[in-house]
């Protein structure tokens, strides 16, 4: 399956208010990318850890949105707005 296709899976599954299969099909794609050397050189795409973010925050599992974030930041990641995104967004979730 191609990125083009998770993408537009993930968005459909969204629309359609399953939140457990957003997860599901996202947290099997970054266990395949963490794994990748070529992530671990140049660092892991922050949009699927966003994905399931969202989806956690839907599903009112503010454990598992927080986990899921400071997995992100685990990794070898890439400077940009939507790391920072995720960090802003990590930060309100501890504060509250």
């Amino acid at each position: 399956m191609t990125i083009q296709e998770i993408c537009k899976q993930i968005r459909e599954l969204k629309k359609q208010k399953k939140y457990q299969d957003v997860i599901n099909i996202t947290e099997r794609y970054i266990d395949e990318m963490e794994q990748t050397y070529d992530w671990k050189y140049y660092g892991v795409d922050p949009y699927y850890y966003l994905e399931i973010a969202k989806a956690y925050r839907r599903l009112e599992n503010k454990e598992k949105e927080i986990a899921i974030l400071k997995r992100y930041f685990s990794q070898k990641i890439l400077p940009g707005i939507k790391t920072e995104l995720i960090k802003i967004r990590l930060e309100k979730l501890i504060q509250n």
